[in-house]
């Protein structure tokens, strides 16, 4: 579709090609003649614009009644869509328009059957013949892509035209991809963030609760554990403790008198304890009363 500055009077080939396959595809049930369609864009002097906004009239037509599309010949549609389009881009009287019996001649119908045709197809889509700049654009890129890719169908190679249109596309559908790409890494990022940060959350909580347990839990040291005899021993009310105390004391100062004076030694009634005085060994008695000053238990040593 890039003719330059060179006007040409009538459509490429390739722009014959793509509204023969149109119909095609969007009507099963029959087809346009590629002689016909190349017959009115030569004798017609059909350009390229009145073409596409031609074929954007077809499309509307099968969009608003599709019934009428597929039972009507496809060569009376081509027909009607190629008189409203000059005429909407055309004013009278001037060397470009044509009139109605002009392509009664180059369709080899009647006047009467294009002045039919034209006003069923106006019907068929209310009369809506406005065409917006984005709806003309994006036609003539159709148009384009769907060129360049029936030039590289037949002749397998492409053109560096063709690879700039074609790049477009790509272009497009890259910027689609790499926006649902940041997308979804945006969303794994939050879900992520959040899964470590109740990660964070749980072990700060659980390293402050180990904390507050060590803290309440006492220290038990060699200073503050009794030892194995201690902890074998009974433990004593500090009222027994001192009537123990008391007695050991009234049996030392026996035995210190039964020592100046051999004959008042009884054997039986301290039996063994004089070892015991002779050896000079403490008895350790332990309290049930925890010291707090000290960290300590309290121990009462007896000789």
């Amino acid at each position: 579709m890039n003719y330059g500055q060179l006007r040409m009077d009538n459509l490429t080939m390739p722009l014959s090609e793509m509204v023969v396959d149109y119909f095609d595809r969007h009507n099963p049930f029959d087809y346009l003649d590629i002689g016909y369609a190349s017959k009115l864009a030569r004798d017609g002097c059909v350009d390229p614009t009145t073409l596409i906004i031609a074929m954007l009239y077809v499309d509307r037509l099968r969009r608003a009644n599709p019934e009428y599309f597929v039972s009507t010949s496809p060569d009376d549609i081509y027909l009607s869509a190629l008189v409203i389009a000059g005429k909407f881009l055309q004013d009278g009287g001037l060397d470009e328009f044509i009139w109605n019996d002009e392509w009664a001649q180059c369709s080899s119908k009647t006047v009467q059957r294009v002045n039919e045709l034209e006003l069923e197809i106006l019907l068929k889509i209310d009369w809506n013949l406005h065409v917006s700049e984005k709806e003309f654009k994006d036609a003539v890129e159709s148009a384009e892509q769907w060129i360049a890719l029936h030039s590289l169908k037949r002749h397998n190679f492409l053109t560096y035209n063709d690879i700039a249109v074609l790049s477009k596309k790509w272009d497009t559908s890259w910027k689609q991809v790499k926006l649902l790409f940041t997308f979804t890494g945006a969303i794994s990022a939050t879900y992520l963030g959040t899964f470590y940060l109740a990660l964070l959350c749980a072990s700060i909580y659980q390293s402050e609760l180990s904390v507050d347990v060590v803290q309440t839990t006492p220290t038990l040291t060699n200073e503050t554990m009794p030892s194995t005899s201690a902890a074998s021993t009974p433990s004593f009310n500090a009222t027994f403790v001192y009537t123990m105390n008391e007695k050991l004391m009234n049996l030392k100062s026996i035995i210190n008198d039964s020592c100046s004076n051999d004959s008042i030694i009884q054997k039986p009634i301290i039996p063994n304890f004089q070892k015991l005085i002779q050896r000079r060994q403490p008895v350790v008695v332990y309290n049930n009363n925890f010291d707090d000053e000290n960290k300590r238990w309290r121990e009462i040593e007896c000789y």
